[in-house]
């Protein structure tokens, strides 16, 4: 995401910033956190043990959601874990 460095709602990420996301099966249905918001910590955490890397964190904007289908027995979870990576001018400079 390229962009003037304004701060992400609710994170530590200014653009830019690189996003990536691991889908993962099956979706975990409890204690999803909200669009935006960070997941709980602790022995109720939404997916424990997550560990990001350096100038990474992550991104609590892409959590999966509910494919509705008709018939109800195609609905499906979908899921993944997103982090977003800090960028600098640098990124872009180099060759």
């Amino acid at each position: 995401m390229p962009g003037t460095s304004e701060k992400l709602p609710n994170t530590r990420t200014t653009k830019p910033y690189a996003s990536m996301s691991y889908q993962v099966s099956p979706g975990v249905i409890g204690d999803r956190p909200n669009e935006g918001q960070t997941p709980k910590q602790g022995k109720h955490a939404w997916y424990k043990n997550l560990a990001y890397g350096t100038n990474s964190s992550l991104n609590p904007f892409f959590y999966g959601f509910t494919a509705l289908h008709k018939p109800i027995q195609k609905t499906y979870q979908t899921d993944a874990i997103s982090a977003n990576a800090q960028l600098s001018s640098t990124h872009f400079e180099k060759r």
